[in-house]
């Protein structure tokens, strides 16, 4: 791939200008100014009808405070690579891109990279590929740049070097190392090139203040560079010539880069890139065969007369559409370049920026693979101008617009000073006003209308239009849910919103909105509603500035027979997983002499696991119907006469709600009964009515499978629901059995927004003990589904939790779905178990494996790890973060930069918390720790 790359070429200019249908022109969407004669724009190009989000660092370089060179490597050498974010924040940039095309199995780019003259790594010699120059009259170009290097004997012989700071490659017929000379500054790293496969036949030559102090042939290791000199390193005739050296001997070398269409070698900074995208004012058609895709991008561009960079990032399919290499080629020349040229894309985009008055750096686009690619170069953007000086002006942080009754903060977010730098501002010094009173920074937002909130610190002012809408806004008061029905003396919460007569929906505070219940029902604080201890019906009426509700309440449930199959009609069926499974197994009508707990008939199913080993998930399912089952009314439960066998099984549902959407309703979690017996599902909370029931299912967990028994049957009879109460159907009895129950019906809990905390009857584990911080978590979680014990009574709760069971918890939590069937591709046994969530994790970008395609399932999971594959899996789910500070850990810089935005966002959530101000990024998560995370944003 790496040589198809480098023999890769722009063709001719063609008429790219015409526009295919449902493409637009490039719209800017928002500009701001972040540093000395340097913006930021965010643009939306239009492609075919769908969108793709272009960021872009505009960079004036007739101000001679904005600087831009490339930031390599880490501490200023090539010993390491780094992302595009810590790049900048090891160098202090304002704003980066990432620049040169690397084979990903070394550290150091193909291209150039010039830093203050000095020749950081030279131009491969590939032809085609053009890069950013600027020289020391600050005129940037865009160019092919070509590297020439002599070394020079005391005698005046000569002998070309073929590049410098550069691991081997190979381009045009050219190997960079097998008969040359090569040449190492401290810039690569502590050590020189060295040995490698097929080059052990080497001498190196140590340099230092122009002096040769050593020369080493054929070493095993690499020379040592001193500080203030280089190494020439050489092989074949390159090493030959090398020999005719003397420890002791003066040394001169030539170096320097020059651009083809000037011949000026003048360089101040420079920055490898790729193919040429547009070339005095005409768009190429750039093609690659090896990066073709829509796909993130990255590029680089100058205007004609050389004085305005532009450095551009395309978000890529995650968020966006993506670009083919010719379109990007179109949107650099709209966006201004008169000549521009391809940057390393996919997986390397990366745009980072610190946005006006904010001392943090921002990552601008959604990375290909969600998470921030470690790369050699990056081109940064400087602000060098003096610090310190007064203020200019600041942001104010705060809504928009809110509803009449609204308690709203403000905040100012942060200031700048004359030339852009971050200002740090005392908020108990700003004072605030605005059309009502305030406390601190905030207000009561009581009169109605649009109105300017001004904040006042030394003496500047800043003001935002704030809108409080009132009665004559609004077309609609909705309360969530819009009927309420909980269990006897159980709370649940409710919110509140409008509708605006322009469509927008706003939420509406306690504050905002006065109730009332009706008699005996409950009562109401906030907006949560505790019911009675009582079976009842009514409302509860809302009030919000003249507009009311009234919310159907019940409180209670009602049992209702609903399905005996004594003239069940729909058609059954049998479908068992893995696929091994297949056939291994039924699902029918009960036959005469099988055992039914009334009636004539009743459900069998029967199943058979041994086929697939006990490591794995095994599932034997039991569909209703060709189509799902509809389930009347507004069901909290369901409530079935099981004949159990013994197996201690898990017994579930596949509920299919109004949207569609898939959830799973757990009978019994084991089933550890013989004979007949009640169980009752809770309908999960988050279910949009009405529902359907899909089947019914057995499931085999790896986790204690060795002692439950492969095969079996289950028979079910007399289902019935539970509906919310209804003085007009009161509960019915259940029929009289053929068989006497083994156990007495229990209440089933219904189904609220907050489910209702678990008791000490729902933990099977006896190392979770009652009043444990981790015992509701590890409980609910574990009614769920979602979680399970390393045995039938053990839960093992301060044991480090593995990278494999913590994918299995995501899967099982958010239900991932992997499309098509891929096959891992790691060198390392995933545990059978672990390999659907695996795959799922690694195909969506949650998860990544190790060096040499390991992927590690066993080992233990650190809590950089686990911020991370978390932030991934919500951001998959279609999180949206809100902004809120985060914590400044004592152990902020041992997090690793690929951890760092992940901690940061899920620890200003309060999702993550630090033990006693430190993080621990290499700390393990225990199993106790992951069960009360997930817990907790579940319960959000």
């Amino acid at each position: 791939m790496v040589l198809a790359m480098l023999l890769s070429l722009a063709l001719p200019s063609v008429a790219a200008n015409a526009q295919s249908a449902g493409t637009l022109p490039i719209q800017l969407v928002s500009e701001q100014q972040i540093g000395e004669g340097v913006v930021l724009q965010t643009y939306n190009k239009q492609i075919a009808g769908k969108k793709s989000w272009v960021y872009v660092t505009k960079v004036d370089l007739n101000n001679s405070y904005a600087q831009v060179k490339p930031i390599y490597g880490k501490n200023g050498t090539f010993a390491a690579k780094q992302s595009v974010e810590a790049l900048a924040r090891e160098t202090g940039a304002i704003a980066a891109v990432n620049a040169d095309f690397f084979n990903m199995q070394k550290r150091t780019p193909f291209g150039m990279a010039v830093d203050q003259g000095e020749i950081v790594s030279s131009m491969a010699r590939v032809p085609a590929w053009s890069s950013l120059g600027i020289f020391q009259d600050r005129t940037a170009v865009i160019d092919h740049f070509t590297y020439k290097g002599t070394v020079t004997t005391p005698s005046g012989e000569t002998f070309p070097i073929q590049g410098v700071n550069k691991e081997e490659y190979m381009a045009t017929g050219i190997q960079s190392h097998k008969d040359q000379i090569n040449l190492y500054t401290p810039r690569f790293g502590s050590t020189s090139f060295g040995s490698r496969p097929g080059l052990t036949d080497y001498t190196e030559v140590v340099v230092e203040n122009g002096i040769i102090k050593d020369i080493r042939v054929n070493h095993p290791q690499g020379a040592p560079i001193p500080a203030n000199g280089f190494v020439l390193w050489g092989n074949g005739s390159g090493a030959n010539f090398l020999g005719k050296f003397k420890v002791g001997e003066a040394v001169q070398i030539s170096s320097a880069h020059a651009a083809v269409s000037s011949g000026r070698q003048d360089v101040l900074a420079a920055m490898g890139g790729h193919l040429l995208l547009v070339d005095n004012g005409k768009v190429l058609n750039p093609y690659d065969r090896t990066i073709t895709g829509k796909v993130s991008r990255s590029a680089v561009g100058v205007s004609q007369d050389g004085k305005t960079l532009y450095l551009a990032a395309v978000e890529g399919p995650s968020n966006s559409r993506g670009m083919e290499l010719g379109e990007l080629a179109q949107t650099m020349h709209e966006i201004g370049a008169y000549r521009a040229a391809n940057l390393d894309g996919g997986g390397s985009t990366t745009m980072v920026a610190r946005k006006l008055a904010e001392t943090n750096l921002t990552v601008l686009n959604v990375p290909q693979y969600r998470t921030q690619r470690q790369i050699p170069t990056a081109i940064g953007v400087f602000n060098t101008a003096p610090k310190g000086g007064a203020i200019k002006g600041f942001k104010i942080e705060g809504p928009a617009q809110v509803v009449k009754g609204t308690e709203v903060a403000f905040q100012v977010a942060g200031g700048w000073d004359q030339h852009f730098h971050p200002y740090a501002i005392n908020q108990a010094q700003v004072t605030w006003t605005g059309p009502n009173a305030f406390n601190g920074n905030k207000m009561l937002a009581l009169t109605t209308g649009t109105h300017d909130v001004t904040a006042t610190y030394q003496g500047l002012q800043q003001t935002r239009k704030l809108e409080v809408v009132g009665a004559s806004a609004v077309s609609k008061l909705i309360v969530e849910p819009s009927i309420i029905a909980v269990n006897k003396g159980q709370s649940t919460n409710f919110k509140v919103k409008v509708q605006m007569k322009d469509g927008k929906t706003l939420d509406v505070s306690p504050l905002a909105v006065t109730t009332s219940v009706s008699p005996e029902l409950g009562t109401v604080e906030g907006f949560t509603f505790t019911a009675g201890q009582a079976d009842n019906k009514g409302t509860i009426n809302v009030n919000f500035d003249g507009i009311q509700l009234n919310v159907p309440v019940s409180v209670g449930t009602s049992r209702q027979p609903f399905e005996n199959f004594e003239n069940f009609q729909q058609k059954l069926s049998f479908l068992a997983l893995p696929q091994q499974l297949a056939g291994q197994g039924s699902f029918r009508l009960t036959q005469p002499g099988e055992p039914v707990y009334s009636g004539q008939k009743g459900l069998k199913l029967q199943y058979n696991f041994a086929n697939v080993a006990a490591s794995e998930n095994r599932f034997a399912y039991g569909l209703i119907g060709e189509a799902p089952l509809t389930l009347p009314g507004t069901p909290l439960g369901v409530g079935l006469w099981v004949h159990g066998d013994g197996s201690n099984h898990w017994l579930r549902s596949e509920i299919i709600d109004a949207n569609g959407k898939t959830h799973y309703m757990t009978y019994t979690r084991e089933i550890d009964f013989n004979g007949w017996n009640y169980v009752v599902g809770n309908m999960p909370a988050e279910v949009v009515y009405p529902v359907k029931m899909k089947s019914i299912y057995v499931v085999s967990v790896p986790e204690g499978a060795q002692s439950r028994p492969n095969q079996g049957a289950l028979y079910f009879d007399e289902m019935t629901l539970y509906q919310p109460y209804d003085p007009a159907k009161p509960s019915q009895p259940i029929p009289s059995p053929t068989e006497k129950p083994a156990a007495p019906e229990p209440v089933p809990a219904p189904s609220t927004p907050q489910p209702p905390q678990p008791n000490v009857a729902d933990n099977p584990f006896k190392d979770v003990k009652k009043g444990a911080w981790y015992e509701t978590p590890v409980v609910a979680l574990y009614k769920d589904g979602i979680i399970s014990g390393m045995s039938k009574d053990t839960f093992a709760p301060e044991n480090p939790l593995t990278r494999a069971q913590f994918m299995t918890l995501l899967d099982k939590w958010l239900e991932w779905e992997l499309e098509g069937d891929e096959e891992l591709d790691f060198n390392d046994q995933i545990p059978d178990y672990a390999a659907p969530a695996v795959k799922a994790a690694v195909a969506k970008g949650i998860a990544q494996g190790f060096p040499g395609k390991l992927f590690k399932p066993n080992e233990p999971l650190t809590r950089a790890q686990m911020a991370v594959m978390l932030y991934n899996a919500l951001l998959d789910r279609g999180d949206e973060f809100e902004k809120k500070p985060s914590p400044t850990f004592t152990d902020q810089t041992d997090i690793p930069d690929w951890a760092q935005e992940a901690v940061k966002v899920m620890a200003g959530q309060g999702y993550i918390k630090g033990m006693e101000n430190a993080f621990e990024p290499q700390g393990q998560a225990t199993r106790a720790q992951a069960a009360a995370l997930i817990h907790q944003i579940k319960q959000q």
